[in-house]
């Protein structure tokens, strides 16, 4: 996800995680693993089986009810 566009940022990009339920959208955010602009793709995908892998809890997470007509 771009994260913000200024001089000031600490990291341009932050690794979320989308995902749906039958009623549910969830969106989780991992604050440890971001990025520059220039994304390292090998680390990005290190980092992904990383948080697979360890099972590593968001540190932020949305849950947004889909309603339905």
């Amino acid at each position: 996800m771009f994260h913000q566009d200024s001089k000031n940022a600490k990291f341009d990009y932050l690794l979320e995680k989308h995902y749906e339920t039958d009623d549910t959208r969830i969106s989780d955010s991992f604050y440890e693993y971001t990025y520059k602009e220039d994304i390292d793709y090998k680390k990005l995908k290190d980092d992904i089986k990383e948080i697979i892998t360890k099972k590593i809890e968001p540190s932020g997470r949305r849950i947004v009810p889909i309603i339905k007509d």
